[in-house]
């Protein structure tokens, strides 16, 4: 029912009259029974026959739209007979006059278009071969959010955005696209979308070199045993179901990029031959281990390669390329380029050896590379670092030998 003219919408008995927009919309579904019909807009409540459905909601769309009924001095009701449907009623006033000035938006303001995501496979293989854009350093950690449901998608934002950088998708295939180009630290996922959906882009994700590090975290209304076993076969790092409770869920995301942090952490001290008293899982630090030493044994090496290395570590080259990743932040090259150069500086604090002489031992042929590398890690070229070392070590003896003899 739509008023005939632009007058002031009233309120009588509690009702929005007057001139008003109605919408109604109804279902010849099961309904909903009495007892249930006063919760079904409180935040994460889902009616118990939702179990059935092979679609189930978050129990925050409800909640969201009554939100945003009232916000424009409208009303959203319900009414529903178990057994034979149920009926949504939206009443909305006509006109402005009960909206403050600051809550009209302009109507020249300029309007931000979205970020056009390319959605044909050739397209996506081209985005593939993008250069990444790295976060800001120092800045707050990037999430990726990939949900279907725009409410949905941005209450999420809301949860995240005061500590994260967060980027948004609305399917697997614009979420695949955006973690290849931009490589989130972390990536939240419902599992139920059109085109494809959060499994099958757990699954990409966990399969290729650039993104096989990142953290994924799965949503879903699905709570069956099987079901996290799926998300868990695809690789997912998390899961959790819905409705879920925000600031679980922030604590979650939390943990596992500081598990991550670990990682890395430990693996960096290990290269710079610092001691460390960071804890790290068992299996992890076993592999890291064992593929450094794998990586030592062929130092003098120039041929040796990632293929090599994933033969003797007897795991897949997906697998291995996946939990090196997850464990360095790093690719496999780059991984036994950073142990050969480990070698490296001990080599140049231990012996005498010069640098170039250093650089053939560790298999890193090309003088040039092996200084700019070298640098890179250490922050010293390969003859300061000697210079300083040496003279460390010699200071050290010197002292040693004092201590001896008197």
């Amino acid at each position: 029912m739509v008023g005939s003219t632009e007058g002031e919408a009233r309120y009588r008995g509690g009702a929005l009259v007057d001139n008003y927009l109605k919408i109604t919309v109804s279902d010849t579904g099961v309904g909903i029974a009495a007892h249930e019909l006063g919760r079904i807009f409180d935040p994460y409540y889902q009616a118990s026959n939702t179990d059935t459905l092979r679609m189930a909601g978050t129990g925050i769309g409800l909640a969201l739209a009554r939100q945003f009924a009232e916000r424009h001095g409208g009303q959203l009701a319900v009414a529903s007979t178990p057994g034979a449907g149920t009926t949504f009623e939206l009443r909305l006033p006509l006109g402005s006059r009960h909206l403050q000035p600051a809550d009209i938006q302009p109507e020249n303001l300029a309007i931000e278009a979205e970020t056009a995501f390319p959605a044909s496979p050739d397209e996506l293989l081209l985005a593939d071969e993008a250069a990444p854009t790295p976060a800001a350093p120092g800045g707050p950690p990037r999430l990726l959010v990939v949900e279907d449901h725009a409410e949905v998608r941005h209450y999420l934002q809301q949860i995240f955005e005061a500590d994260y950088e967060v980027l948004l998708a609305e399917d697997g295939l614009v979420g695949w696209q955006t973690a290849l180009a931009q490589l989130p630290d972390l990536i939240i996922s419902d599992v139920m979308m059109p085109r494809s959906d959060g499994l099958e882009l757990c699954q990409k994700l966990k399969q290729h070199p650039k993104t096989s590090h990142i953290p994924v975290l799965l949503l879903t209304a699905r709570t069956a045993a099987t079901h996290e076993l799926e998300a868990v076969g695809m690789g997912a790092d998390e899961y959790m179901s819905k409705p879920f409770n925000p600031v679980l869920l922030h604590a979650k995301a939390d943990a596992l990029l500081r598990n991550r942090r670990k990682l890395h952490e430990y693996y960096q001290r290990q290269v710079l031959l610092q001691p460390t008293e960071i804890v790290v899982a068992d299996a992890d630090r076993e592999l890291l281990e064992k593929a450094m030493q794998v990586v030592e044994q062929n130092l003098e090496n120039a041929d040796f390669s990632v293929l090599v290395l994933v033969k003797e570590m007897a795991m897949s080259q997906s697998v291995f390329y996946r939990r090196i990743k997850s464990i360095t932040g790093q690719t496999a090259v780059e991984f036994i380029r950073d142990v050969r150069l480990r070698r490296a500086a001990q080599l140049l604090a231990q012996t005498t050896l010069r640098p170039l002489e250093v650089a053939m031992k560790v298999g890193l042929e090309d003088p040039r590379y092996f200084r700019q590398t070298f640098q890179k890690l250490f922050g010293l070229s390969p003859t300061e670092y000697a210079k300083q070392h040496r003279a460390t070590s010699d200071a050290a003896r010197d002292q040693t030998k004092k201590k001896y003899f008197e």
